[in-house]
């Protein structure tokens, strides 16, 4: 749900990034959502890293960080697959 409580397909979360910085995106959503799903894409658009699992407690590549390769604007793409509700979102930039 957006900020007035709206219903939305996805939501786009940017953050900068420099070459060769390393992350970690964990999202969490309400009861409501069966599945969420989040993607992240690099400055070309082009998809960069996602979660690979069918529930509400997302890891984007659950087996360690994933790394910019070019500088520039990242965005991490959160949506519902399966039902319906808030969710929170934290990416993390490793340092």
């Amino acid at each position: 749900y957006d900020a007035e409580g709206q219903a939305v397909s996805a939501m786009e979360h940017r953050f900068t990034a420099e070459a060769g910085e390393c992350f970690r995106v964990f999202a969490v959503g309400a009861p409501g959502i069966d599945d969420l799903d989040v993607e992240v894409f690099d400055p070309s658009g082009k998809r960069l890293a996602w979660d690979t699992s069918d529930d509400r407690w997302p890891i984007v590549d659950p087996d360690g960080p994933f790394c910019a390769l070019a500088a520039g604007q990242y965005r991490a793409v959160v949506r519902a697959a399966r039902g319906s509700g808030r969710y929170a979102v934290e990416i993390w930039r490793l340092r």
